[in-house]
């Protein structure tokens, strides 16, 4: 029962040949008051007919557990992304892992839950994407079938204009790093890319998602080198089309879009992509993610050993790519050479890729390597001083493997001109969010 009065309701899933012997234990993060009626009992001693009822009571000022891992069959979910709608719904979204493990060993879902109230109250789990798992379609050596197999690694964005959602996640049955995108179709087997749009219903209040969408070949194609050369002799133009990427994912949380620029209708979105040669690269879309471009060319590596990265804008437009590493993260930026007129937010130049850990004033992480988030804030009230600044926030497991998660932060001058040299030092560490076992991390910002 929370502080108004009124009852949530909450599903509890109870394993077979598990004992629970404690009165009072955390469960789903409530903090449990009663156990069948109030006497410790072991559930292996009731009869396969009865139904046991769990009450307890929660205040709504502790965490939310919202997707229970391992599921009532023993499944994990991971990977969590999250987004805040235009009309202020919070979306929480993760993998659920029918398979036990990453693309490329079976089925793997997404599905999302929902808030209308940032965060107190959540609706049930839906899918945004469901994978079949179906090894009675597949046929040997047919690549083009296998893309309904599973989806995962989901990366999201809510438009700020409208209420507007896409999700885009990894497909198929390829595991990443036995990806092989090639130039001839037949033998073409890449880590695939989905396409998922959000549509709110005003009448409804609900959320529907459109059927997956492979979208592959718009990430792909762009990395396809073009290299020409003339006949001297009889002036003939050769041209060479070369596969640079073979295999690539969107950095899995949330696709970040620009406060500083916008093209027609949208604000532009930035996506951080893992790839499989040479460590990280960065994309953008106009279009909200129907066509999507190399930030910078397509000889540059920002993070050339780069993991899992996320990217985010400084206040001028400047682009961050924030990858994962060992004890750190990699930090590069993007400058672009001009900021108006026809040619503003088109070309720029990447700088010299740096390790959070290795300069003064850096921050360190787990060993564990896993990826967090990057996240600015601006308007940030000083309670000290009463001025308002903007913030740079970073999410990463601070202990010795997969646990405490914690968020550093760096304020950031408005005015300034930073290299990725400066943006890696003058870090704080803020808030630590988890005393336990944790991992992936990601945010968003309630309205």
């Amino acid at each position: 029962e929370n502080p108004t009065g009124s009852v949530e309701t909450q599903q509890i899933y109870l394993y077979k040949d598990r004992t629970f012997t404690a009165s009072s234990f955390t469960y789903r993060g409530f903090n449990s008051e009663t156990l069948l009626n109030g006497e410790p009992s072991s559930l292996t001693n009731l009869t396969p007919a009865s139904n046991p009822i769990l009450t307890f009571n929660y205040s709504t000022n502790e965490d939310r557990i919202l997707f229970t891992s391992p599921d009532a069959n023993g499944k994990p979910y991971r990977i969590p992304a999250i987004a805040t709608a235009l009309n202020g719904d919070v979306m929480a979204v993760a993998d659920n892992r029918p398979c036990g493990s990453d693309i490329g060993y079976g089925e793997v879902d997404i599905k999302v839950r929902v808030s209308k109230d940032n965060g107190a109250t959540w609706g049930t789990e839906e899918f945004i994407a469901n994978g079949d798992g179906d090894e009675a379609r597949l046929t040997d050596g047919d690549k083009t079938n296998d893309f309904a197999y599973a989806f995962g690694d989901a990366a999201i964005v809510a438009d700020r204009e409208r209420n507007e959602v896409v999700v885009f996640s990894v497909a198929g049955k390829t595991v990443c790093h036995n990806g092989n995108y090639t130039l001839d179709p037949s033998t073409s087997n890449p880590n695939r890319v989905a396409r998922m749009k959000g549509t709110y219903n005003e009448a409804s209040g609900t959320w529907s998602w459109s059927t997956p969408e492979e979208v592959t070949e718009k990430f792909y194609a762009p990395f396809v080198k073009e290299t020409s050369t003339t006949n001297e002799e009889t002036g003939e133009i050769t041209t060479t089309r070369t596969v640079t990427v073979q295999s690539l994912f969107i950095g899995s949380g949330r696709i970040m879009q620009s406060r500083v620029v916008k093209k027609d209708q949208y604000y532009r979105l930035y996506a951080a992509l893992w790839t499989k040669n040479q460590g990280n690269r960065v994309v953008y879309s106009d279009d909200f993610g129907e066509n999507w471009h190399i930030l910078g060319t397509v000889d540059d590596r920002p993070a050339s050993r780069g993991d899992e990265p996320k990217c985010e804008e400084l206040p001028n437009g400047t682009v961050v790519l924030s990858s994962r590493k060992g004890s750190g993260r990699y930090f590069n930026l993007f400058t672009f050479d001009s900021t108006t007129g026809d040619d503003a937010y088109t070309t720029g130049t990447w700088g010299t890729v740096v390790s959070s850990n290795d300069v003064t004033g850096g921050f360190r992480n787990s060993d564990s390597g896993t990826n967090g988030e990057i996240f600015m804030l601006d308007n940030v009230m000083d309670n000290t001083t009463g001025v308002k600044k903007t913030i740079m926030l970073h999410s990463v497991p601070l202990g010795s493997g997969r646990n405490n998660v914690a968020i550093w932060y760096k304020e950031i001058d408005p005015s300034a001109t930073y290299t990725p040299e400066t943006f890696a030092t003058g870090w704080t560490l803020g808030k630590q969010v988890s005393f336990r076992g944790s991992a992936y991390s990601t945010m968003t910002l309630q309205k």
